[in-house]
């Protein structure tokens, strides 16, 4: 196979300029999402976040984020912006981290089609040991209560499966959970009594 081209010309950069900077100080409560963002025109056009004046492996986009965020993750960060022999680099960023004081709430709870299993959805990510212990989580219908046989914590880690001993068609399942904390670094437990 043959490929002609044609109408080619010199390739002339354009000037990479930063039409917005990143903020210069942001604060997010631990275990929410920290995002950084740089406005820039040029082209070729390439970006590299740092922190600490280090390169943050992934960070090449106009945009980087953390969706949890840790108190390690505070620190001073700037983007480099580089193409075709130029290079800019933004201002610095400050990233303040403040401790999460907020607990867990329950998002949703849905049993499955047979019955077998009722996942609860948090509004954040969980402690795994307290998340897994089935003594945490009871079930009452109005016919009694149902035992809960086991926890399981998903990958995400803010939904938990409960396997109940039984569950009945048509009945009306509370679910209280009690000792479940979230995964901050003092960890904040689920308001006592929640459902």
């Amino acid at each position: 196979a043959t490929a002609i081209f044609s109408n080619f010309g010199p390739f002339t950069p354009v000037p990479i300029a930063i039409t917005t900077q990143p903020a210069a100080t942001v604060s997010v409560a631990a275990n929410s999402a920290l995002t950084l963002t740089v406005a820039a025109t040029g082209d070729p056009l390439h970006y590299q976040w740092r922190k600490d004046g280090n390169n943050i492996a992934g960070g090449t986009r106009a945009s980087y984020t953390v969706s949890l965020a840790k108190a390690s993750d505070a620190g001073t960060y700037s983007v480099r912006l580089f193409g075709a022999g130029q290079e800019v680099v933004s201002a610095n960023s400050v990233v303040v981290v403040t401790p999460d004081v907020t607990p867990p709430t329950i998002l949703s709870a849905l049993a499955n089609p047979n019955l077998t299993e009722i996942t609860l959805t948090f509004s954040e990510q969980l402690n795994k040991v307290s998340a897994e212990t089935a003594a945490n989580y009871t079930i009452s219908t109005a016919s009694g209560a149902v035992n809960v046989t086991a926890a399981s914590l998903s990958a995400d880690g803010a939904k938990v499966t409960l396997t109940p001993a039984k569950q009945t068609l048509g009945t009306k399942h509370t679910v209280n959970v009690k000792n479940v904390a979230d995964a901050a670094t003092a960890p904040n437990p689920v308001v006592a009594g929640s459902k």
